[in-house]
């Protein structure tokens, strides 16, 4: 019967290795492709640029505010929401005791190990606020992100 809990509780190690190479994997590529660098270098496209020509390409801003010098500043923010599956391996557990009977008493100890591992989902949210500076003549004259999520696969293109 330990020799049965021994192998379902390897299987399930193993199953727990190759799941998580396997997000690791796909990460890397995600993150390999799309990077903040890449993102800074398309808002750096936008330098000198009409803020009209923003506009058209993405669309309307969350919210805009205009300075007391005359600039505006325009505000896109993108936000999404998820989980990641984590894995918790199956328990081992330790027991030890004694038994009273009317025999007299007994000690015993031993092992124990759930036969399947659980997964729980932690919630996880992605961001990106990227505001534009905008001068008196609707030119593009800065630019700043915040944000966990600021990322493009611009590639100077």
């Amino acid at each position: 019967m330990n020799e049965q809990l021994l192998e379902e509780n390897m299987k399930q190690s193993y199953y727990y290795i190759i799941r998580s190479l396997k997000f690791l994997i796909i990460i890397f590529f995600i993150v390999s492709c799309a990077t903040t660098a890449k993102y800074e270098k398309l808002l750096d496209t936008w330098m000198g640029g009409n803020v009209n020509d923003l506009v058209s390409q993405w669309g309307a801003p969350s919210s805009s505010y205009k300075m007391s010098n005359g600039n505006t500043i325009l505000t896109y923010m993108r936000s999404r929401s998820g989980s990641i599956p984590i894995y918790n391996q199956p328990q081992r557990t330790t027991h030890q005791g004694t038994i009273y009977g009317s025999g007299g008493m007994t000690n015993y100890s031993g092992t124990s190990t759930s036969s399947y591992g659980t997964t729980t989902y932690m919630p996880v949210t992605w961001s990106c606020k990227t505001e534009f500076t905008v001068d008196s003549r609707d030119i593009i004259i800065n630019w700043r992100f915040l944000g966990n999520s600021c990322v493009s696969k611009y590639d100077g293109k």
